[in-house]
Order: C-alpha cells, then sequence, then structure tokens
C-alpha cells in the first residue's frame, strides 16, 4: 500500500570527512508514483542506465500512518535508493 504524502519536513546539513550530506527527515512517506515525480524527487541524475537518478539521505518516521514507508511505482527509470532510513513503518 502506498500513502501520498510527503510534506512535513526538514533538511539538516552535515559534515563528513569535509563533504557536505543533506539529511531530509520527514514525518510523512516518501511517494513516488511516475517518471515526473521521480524526477522531481531526486537529488541528481536522469534517470538513464548511466546516470540513474539518486534518492538518498532521507530518514522517515512512518509511525501511526499504516503504511510503507517509501513507495515508488509506475516508473521505467533507472534510480538508486542511497542512505534512506524508515522507521516504524506498518509490517503487513
Amino acid at each position: 500500500m502506498c500513502f501520498s504524502s510527503f510534506s512535513q519536513h526538514k533538511t539538516s546539513l552535515f559534515k563528513d570527512n569535509l563533504e557536505q550530506h543533506f539529511i531530509t527527515i520527514s514525518d510523512s512517506t516518501l511517494y513516488i508514483d511516475g517518471n515526473g515525480n521521480l524526477n522531481n524527487t531526486a537529488t541528481f541524475g536522469n534517470g538513464t542506465i548511466g546516470n540513474p537518478y539518486i534518492i538518498e539521505n532521507y530518514i522517515i518516521n512512518a509511525s501511526g500512518l499504516g503504511v510503507d514507508g517509501i513507495c515508488i511505482k509506475n516508473t521505467n527509470a533507472h534510480f538508486i535508493l542511497s542512505n534512506c532510513t524508515v522507521t516504524n513503518a506498518d509490517s503487513g
């Protein structure tokens, strides 16, 4: 089951080995439906096999939502989901 919400979030910056990283923290799910939505959500890339979309550094608290923390559907683009954490997701 997918839930169509990702509105309440904050982005933080931290440094690790002199590199800057942005972490997005949210109390709603990451829901991507289609190539256009994937393009708008991705940090880098264009969806090709040689340059896949990159979705990274999300921390999602799905507590009480009764749904998946991350839902990606209806896309034929290539993507990499990296360094994402979902807590308290529905196990059913």
